[in-house]
């Protein structure tokens, strides 16, 4: 039973986690398709920075 409840407490915990990485994510994008031009390459790049920096 406490085995259990540890991996449920893991698991909220990495989706907690995870939550914030992608809220930050899309805001990020959100801020930069106003800010920046619509570049579909300048985007592509922005994808493995945002991997790294979480």
């Amino acid at each position: 039973m406490n085995q259990s409840l540890n991996s449920l407490a893991f698991a909220l915990r990495a989706l907690r986690c995870f939550n914030a990485a992608a809220f930050a994510a899309l805001a990020f994008f959100y801020f930069a398709s106003y800010s920046l031009p619509p570049l579909p390459s300048h985007s592509l790049k922005l994808v493995p920075l945002a991997q790294i920096s979480h």
